[in-house]
This record gives structure tokens, C-alpha cells and sequence, in this order.
């Protein structure tokens, strides 16, 4: 079932004609538009719960990267301690 607009064709009529608009033409306007079809349209209550979706996306995207970066920040220190310690090894071990 398509939605369709809900004016009040008779009082757009009228704002129509009062601007300078032919009758004939002001109806015709006003009826295409009543039974224009909004089905495709979104609602505030479509927007309210993509709104909430995209909160939930973005805070899962925030949870990853921070879980990323204490990875590579675990991953960092480990070659820093295993350069030292190669370092370390062959300064001893080389005369």
C-alpha cells in the first residue's frame, strides 16, 4: 500500500490561485500532489533507528581500532625489547 501526501487540496487551490495561478492548473498541481506516492520516503522514526544503527556501528569501529592499537603497541615493545637484546648479545660476544 502506497502512502500518499496529505494536503488540503482545496486550501492549496486557493493559495495557488490567490498567487496568480490559473484554476485549471492549480488543480491539477494540488491533485497530482495528493496522490503522489511517499512510500520510498523516510520517516523520522526511519532516521531515529539508522541514526541508532550507525551509533552502533561507529562505537564497534572505535572498540576495534582501540583493541588494534594495543595490539601494536604489544607488538612494538617486543622488537624493542628483542633489538635490545640482540644488541646487547653482540656487543658482548664481538670484541
Amino acid at each position: 500500500m502506497s502512502a500518499a501526501l496529505r494536503i488540503d487540496t482545496l486550501k492549496f487551490v486557493r493559495k495557488l490561485t490567490d498567487a496568480g495561478m490559473e484554476r485549471p492548473m492549480a488543480e491539477a498541481i494540488a491533485d497530482g500532489l495528493s496522490e503522489a506516492d511517499m512510500s520510498e520516503l523516510a520517516t523520522k522514526a526511519d532516521l531515529a533507528t539508522v541514526k541508532a544503527e550507525l551509533k552502533a556501528d561507529i562505537n564497534a569501529v572505535r572498540l576495534e581500532a582501540a583493541e588494534n592499537k594495543a595490539e601494536m603497541l604489544r607488538f612494538m615493545m617486543l622488537q624493542a625489547v628483542t633489538i635490545i637484546g640482540v644488541t646487547v648479545t653482540l656487543i658482548k660476544l664481538l670484541p
